[in-house]
């Protein structure tokens, strides 16, 4: 491409300050303290856009250095939106002056797997399909490299003294 823009770093544009372009992210926190003495009730609701990112080639040059090229508009493609939902139930137990609480959190409850962050670079990579015998290739651009961590219940306690 003729147009393409060349960068001085082999780093990805997924990563660094260009990761932090969200237009739009939102944000719900609450607490209630039910009618029950001292049973708490809390939640999280969190969801942004994901990283804009560019798709890029690495090419080597003449002194054993690789150079990144972009190879459309910086920014150009952005991943999909990210959102979970968590929840916490806790209780306090006193005991004169000293107390226990138990809590349980229940993080990722809608069990999203939404990637944020994704491969910019446009290599493939070469395999042999296991079913076939034939060889194949996999793209990498897009593909994820880190994805949001399933479901997950956390039993806690703390004993103040």
């Amino acid at each position: 491409a003729s147009d393409a823009q060349v960068t001085g770093s082999s780093r990805c544009s997924g990563c660094g300050a260009a990761n932090a372009d969200r237009p739009n992210q939102f944000k719900l926190t609450g607490m209630y303290l039910l009618p029950f003495p001292d049973v708490i009730v809390s939640g999280n609701f969190r969801s942004q856009p994901g990283p804009a990112l560019t798709r890029q080639i690495s090419r080597a040059l003449a002194f054993g250095a690789n150079q990144t090229i972009n190879l459309e508009p910086i920014g150009s493609t952005r991943i999909g939106t990210l959102t979970t939902v968590d929840f916490r139930v806790g209780k306090l137990f006193k005991f004169g002056n000293r107390s226990v609480e138990a809590s349980v959190d229940f993080d990722n409850v809608t069990n999203a797997n939404t990637a944020f962050n994704v491969r910019s670079l446009t290599t493939a990579t070469a395999f042999t399909d296991p079913t076939t015998g034939t060889r194949a290739t996999l793209q990498q651009f897009l593909s994820p490299s880190q994805i949001i961590g399933p479901r997950t219940v956390v039993f806690r306690g703390a004993f103040n003294f």
